[in-house]
């Protein structure tokens, strides 16, 4: 009995952290730098996890740290903020589309 009493508290935990992570679909429409990679245009999923995304397309995955900012209304769609660094497009804030939230990259 005990055995399964602590299977079933680690597969509830397990569940409990796959939950956790929020996951957004977005486009990325021109080559765009996450940190030193540089991500391709096409869709890619991300997932958000308090202060930390990962963004994957097919086996590809690039993480990187953010910081959530919170605003009085959602945002109606999807958008993608760059800062230009030696010539290259580089992310500096994702808007969730249907959340009122945005993500900071660092």
């Amino acid at each position: 009995m005990n055995m399964r009493t602590l299977l079933l508290f680690l597969l509830s935990a397990v569940l409990a952290v796959a939950v956790a992570a929020e996951r957004h679909t977005i486009t990325l429409f021109q080559p765009s730098m996450v940190g030193e990679t540089e991500l391709e245009p096409g869709n890619y999923q991300l997932s958000l996890a308090e202060s930390h995304v990962v963004f994957r397309k097919g086996r590809k995955k690039v993480e990187a740290d953010v910081r959530v900012e919170t605003g009085k209304t959602k945002f109606k769609f999807t958008l993608v903020r760059y800062n230009t660094d030696g010539g290259k497009n580089r992310i500096s804030e994702i808007r969730l589309g249907g959340t009122n939230r945005k993500l900071i990259l660092h």
